[in-house]
């Protein structure tokens, strides 16, 4: 479970990017924070795992606040993916995927078990791929390493930041249908931040709507595109309003 406890970051300058947040995210639920550039949806996230630290109130995960926890030891334990992957470009796929156990001494056939199996996961022939380098890779490959890297060492909660981003519009859906399928038969905690209203209501069990620092909306898909609260959601379904509300009623039949 995540909770942010009236959590607010300041900036020199006086740039507030979140205004004291109060969320909880459930154990095993898919939520995602949608908004447009500088909403504060990816500070939010990267608070989690102390890439960030707030100015006031407290994050907790699993009951613990994060800044009782070692950075390191806390980051370790956390599934995160990224727009751009981040892969090492020196690092083999194997050794990309099976980075954190390794830092956590797992010996080298231990690594290169959990990398073949990392790598079955997000569809991908081990003895294909296992030994190939990230330049070597398409983008959805490397897409679908840095996931397979992201659960590596069986985390509890996972925290995909823009993750398909940098994918055209083909593979990104095809991606997108594939990681919601491999993470939704894991009954992991998943925190996704997305700009795309179609990506959030296609990945998400739960939207929760940011705007300049605040949370303006929180609810199912069909609560947010069906039953806008407040005239910026409105705004931000914009002209695709009714298309994003059929899509929502297609994909719950």
């Amino acid at each position: 479970m995540i909770r942010f406890e009236k959590v607010a970051v300041r900036f020199p300058g006086g740039v507030t990017a979140l205004h004291e947040l109060d969320l909880e995210i459930p154990k095993g639920q898919f939520a995602v924070l949608v908004g447009a550039s500088g909403s504060g949806k990816t500070t939010a996230l990267r608070l989690v795992n102390r890439l960030q630290d707030a100015s006031s109130g407290r994050v907790l995960v699993d009951g613990v606040d994060v800044q009782e926890r070692d950075p390191i030891e806390l980051r370790r334990s956390i599934g995160y993916a990224i727009q751009g992957v981040g892969l090492i470009a020196h690092m083999s796929v194997a050794e990309n995927v099976a980075l954190v156990p390794r830092l956590k001494g797992a010996s080298p056939e231990e690594q290169r078990a959990i990398a073949r199996a990392g790598l079955a996961r997000v569809r991908m022939p081990p003895d294909q791929f296992l030994d190939r380098y990230p330049h070597e890779l398409s983008g959805g490959q490397r897409q679908r390493v840095g996931l397979a890297r992201a659960m590596a060492a069986d985390p509890d909660l996972v925290l995909l930041d823009e993750p398909f981003g940098a994918l055209d519009n083909v593979v990104r859906e095809e991606i997108q249908d594939e990681f919601k399928e491999i993470l939704g038969g894991l009954h992991k905690t998943i925190v996704l931040v997305t700009h795309d209203m179609h990506e959030a209501i296609h990945m998400g069990e739960r939207i929760l709507v940011m705007n300049a620092g605040r949370l303006v909306a929180d609810g199912t898909p069909e609560e947010v595109v069906l039953r806008p609260k407040d005239e910026f959601v409105r705004k931000l379904l914009g002209r695709r309003r009714r298309e994003l509300e059929n899509y929502v009623k297609e994909l719950r039949g």
